[in-house]
């Protein structure tokens, strides 16, 4: 399970994986496009991404806060370089 931050404008390129995922929008926006099929989200809305689909989203204008689940795990990510801490946009202060 991952917690994501994004920048307002932020695009994750297309992309696909073998993981099955899973998420819900926890704060802002984002449009995101699953399969071919593009819907905007916003707080509380939920997605699910089939094994191997292509998919990518764009932040709204105030960004986005959303919460993925991916299995199998994301053993991928163990590798990814870490950068340095930042206030959270999410829980708000």
């Amino acid at each position: 399970m991952a917690l994501v931050e994004l920048a307002a404008g932020v695009t994750v390129p297309e992309h696909r994986h073998e993981h099955e995922q899973v998420g819900f929008v926890v704060q802002g926006s984002l449009t995101f496009t699953v399969g071919g099929e593009t819907a905007r989200l916003g707080p509380g809305d939920t997605y699910r991404i089939p094994s191997q689909v292509p998919h990518q989203a764009v932040a709204g204008e105030e960004g986005a806060v959303v919460a993925d689940v991916f299995a199998p795990v994301r053993e991928d990510w163990r590798s990814l370089e870490t950068v340095p801490a930042a206030p959270p946009r999410w829980p708000p202060a």
